[in-house]
């Protein structure tokens, strides 16, 4: 008899432990779920910031380029300029 007993307190100590290991495993995962739902709009952020960034300078380029553009020749030539975009292509929308 005292056989079983302690049979069945080792299975209650068994799922006791398996409980708390699901239950640390449930408070890791909200945890971290919780981090990520608070830096995903910093980073968001952060990479606007850095797209702006680029924006600014890609239109200073364009913008030296253009003076080059009017500096060279006479009025009536044409001229050429190679353009480099600092990222993607660059293309014009003829529709409008």
């Amino acid at each position: 008899m005292r056989s079983q007993h302690s049979l069945l307190h080792r299975d209650e100590q068994g799922v006791s432990a398996a409980i708390a290991t699901i239950l640390l495993f449930a408070g890791v995962l909200s945890i971290i779920a919780a981090m990520m739902a608070t830096i995903i709009p910093v980073i968001d952020e952060l990479q606007g910031g850095a797209e702006k960034e680029a924006m600014a300078s890609q239109m200073s380029d364009l913008a030296v380029k253009t003076v080059q553009l009017s500096e060279q020749g006479s009025p009536g030539e044409g001229t050429t300029v190679t353009l480099r975009p600092h990222g993607g292509t660059l293309d014009w929308d003829f529709s409008q």
